[in-house]
């Protein structure tokens, strides 16, 4: 249990330099200043969920390893009960050496991320919207967040809502209500792609909205 500790311990800090260290809230990073998520990849590097200083990339996808670190270093930082767990299993293509493999075992462990198949987790390839809102549902559900969502708000209605897999909707249609993973106008766009920029709006969102269901 201490040594997967250990391991997350060090590897948010690579983490923090691959999502490339708090600084001050007005510019973290040389390419975000006007960014139309300025403002929440600022708070994120403020709270040490990512770094800061030089370049941030907020347009590039984000690997379903990195999006597995953000929500372990946010998990980490604020505490949301969720501590280590010894992975209960391995995949064969995550390097047990990588800085994101106690992230992704960690996430596994608790259900919260899952494999592609055949003993795969497909760190390198870019998340889906679709599995980004499944990944984070599924933090709320174990850090016992889901309760201050309005179970009586009204759904989404998604011109491509038929597109949704049915594993996602329940997902999908948690954190719309809960204001944290919206649409794109009538669309929700289940395969496309999460950017850096979008992974930091989903976080702060989810703790301005869990902060507030508390009357925090």
């Amino acid at each position: 249990m201490r040594r997967v500790t250990a391991l997350l311990l060090g590897a948010a800090f690579l983490f923090a330099a691959e999502f490339p260290a708090a600084a001050a809230v007005s510019a973290p990073f040389d390419d975000c200043g006007g960014h139309w998520a300025e403002s929440e990849i600022a708070w994120a590097s403020e709270h040490g969920i990512i770094g800061s200083g030089g370049s941030f990339e907020p347009n590039r996808a984000v690997t379903r390893a990195e999006f597995a670190a953000l929500l372990g270093s946010y998990c980490l930082i604020f505490r949301f009960g969720l501590g280590s767990r010894p992975a209960e299993r391995a995949f064969r293509d995550v390097d047990p050496e990588s800085p994101y493999a106690p992230y992704i075992y960690w996430a596994a462990a608790y259900g919260i991320a899952e494999g592609v198949g055949g003993g795969r987790f497909a760190p390198d390839a870019p998340i889906t919207r679709q599995d980004a809102a499944v990944m984070l549902e599924r933090l709320f559900h174990n850090a016992m967040f889901l309760y201050l969502i309005d179970a009586e708000a009204p759904p989404p209605d998604y011109a491509d809502r038929g597109a949704i897999p049915g594993y996602a909707v329940p997902a999908v249609r948690d954190l719309y209500r809960a204001g944290i993973m919206v649409g794109k106008g009538a669309v929700f766009d289940p395969r496309g792609l999460v950017t850096r920029a979008e992974t930091a709006v989903l976080v702060c969102r989810a703790d301005a909205f869990i902060r507030a269901a508390r009357g925090e």
